[in-house]
């Protein structure tokens, strides 16, 4: 929706005043913006825990006869735990930004059908957040796994 279709929306029967409006427009545009900040950061700590996690074990392959052997091969279970917490603090903060901007659309009289966080509350597609927690789930598997196997 641009902004112009937002000029002319109600908040609570009334017409929104400038200020309001400007409000509202610019706390929008900063919500988005921090929301798409999370999501690629919490696909940053992904991408971040499998590489260092790889790293690790590709190091530790190679230099298996080092004294702290053992001991690293307690890094990549810790690094995938801490990013996987980072990960789900994230996407809590994401439910609580999108239930925020779902009270704001309740504010306007918006016609039935729009609103982003309206239409996405009544999906049932979990897919990219069951697919979230499988990923991590399975990496810190693989990791511990890995590093009692190949002790």
């Amino acid at each position: 929706m641009d902004r112009r279709a937002l000029d002319s929306l109600f908040v609570g029967g009334n017409t929104v005043n400038e200020p309001t409006q400007q409000f509202l427009l610019k706390e929008f545009d900063q919500l988005r913006e921090e929301l798409l900040e999370c999501i690629k950061e919490s696909r940053l700590l992904e991408r971040n825990a499998l590489l260092a996690s790889g790293a690790i074990w590709a190091w530790a392959i190679a230099n298996k006869s080092q004294s702290v052997y053992q001991t690293l091969l307690l890094v990549p279970p810790l690094i995938v735990s801490l990013s996987g917490l980072r990960a789900w603090s994230l996407s809590k903060h994401i439910g609580h930004l999108a239930a925020y901007i779902q009270e704001v659309e309740n504010a306007f009289a918006l016609p039935t059908g729009l609103g982003w966080e309206h239409v996405f509350a009544k999906s049932t597609d979990y897919s990219k957040s069951a697919s979230a927690i499988i990923f991590w789930l399975v990496l810190l598997a693989a990791t511990l796994f890995a590093a009692v196997w190949y002790r």
